[in-house]
Order: C-alpha cells, then sequence, then structure tokens
C-alpha cells in the first residue's frame, strides 16, 4: 500500500534582524504525541479521490494543523521523502511518500489543531538536535542550504 502527503517547510526571519547567514532563519516545528513523541513539519494527506494535488493539500494541511493563511511559496524547492510504516492492522506495511515544499511567514502566530500538541520555532542547530528521524534532518539539511543561496 502507499500513501501521499504534502507540507511545507515554514521558516520566519525576524525582519528587525535581518538575514546574515548565521541562524537567523527559524523554522516551525509542530509535536506529535503518536510513535513517542516526535517533532514535524505541517503536513498531511493527500486527497487523491478529489484529485487534489500535492500544492493544494500542503496549503490545505498548513490552513487546518497551524490556522496560518498568509505565507509566500518559494518557488523551486520541492523534496519527496519515502519511507515505510509498519501497519498494525495486518502484516502489510504502509509506503509513505512526503513532498515537502518551503513558505514564509512574516509572522510567528500559529493556532495549532488538535492532531498536535505543541509547536516551537526552532533555528537550524536547535532543530537538528531536536528532530527524531534521519530523513527530516536530510530535507531540513536541503531547505536551509537553499534558503540560504535562495535569499543571499
Amino acid at each position: 500500500m502507499i500513501e501521499r502527503s504534502s507540507g511545507f517547510i515554514i521558516f520566519y526571519i525576524n525582519p528587525n534582524e535581518g538575514f546574515d547567514n548565521d541562524n537567523k532563519i527559524e523554522y516551525l516545528f509542530l509535536f506529535k504525541n503518536k510513535s513517542g513523541g516526535f517533532w514535524d513539519f505541517p503536513k498531511g494527506h493527500v486527497d487523491v479521490e478529489r484529485n487534489e494535488s500535492d500544492m493544494d493539500s500542503a496549503v490545505r494541511e498548513l490552513r487546518e494543523e497551524t490556522g496560518i493563511t498568509d505565507f509566500e511559496v518559494i518557488p523551486g524547492f520541492k523534496e519527496e521523502i519515502v519511507y515505510m510504516i509498519p501497519n498494525n492492522g495486518n502484516n502489510e506495511s504502509i509506503e509513505k511518500h512526503v513532498v515537502l515544499f518551503i513558505a514564509r511567514v512574516k509572522r510567528k502566530d500559529v493556532k495549532i489543531s488538535k492532531e498536535h500538541t505543541k509547536f516551537m520555532w526552532m533555528n537550524f542547530d536547535e532543530a537538528m538536535s531536536s528532530l527524531k528521524y534521519e530523513n527530516h534532518k536530510k530535507v531540513l539539511t536541503k531547505a536551509d542550504k537553499f534558503l540560504k543561496s535562495f535569499l543571499s
């Protein structure tokens, strides 16, 4: 079985501090209590029955999970991570495909859904030490490198 999700790597740069490539970028993470608890990007299932695109799904999930509606998608970044999820209902595992885009917000206002217990804005180093899964670390590393090049 294959499942598809999409979401955003959301970032914020304080306009009063400017950008100097030294951890001024803050990334938004949501905390999920399942699987022992972990920090994650805002993301969710693509509604294939409605022919929803990855981008449409990412926008919908961002709004549902964080209340964020005012954001700017940064063109040129689209990464897909793939991993396996054991299925407790039977012996079949789920192959999960997650497509992530990057978007910038100008305010750090977040209203999390009941799906998450808390949120946190973290700089790159904080995120790398807080993220549980290697695929999250790899995609954040790519996003951080992309943004530093894009914003320079």
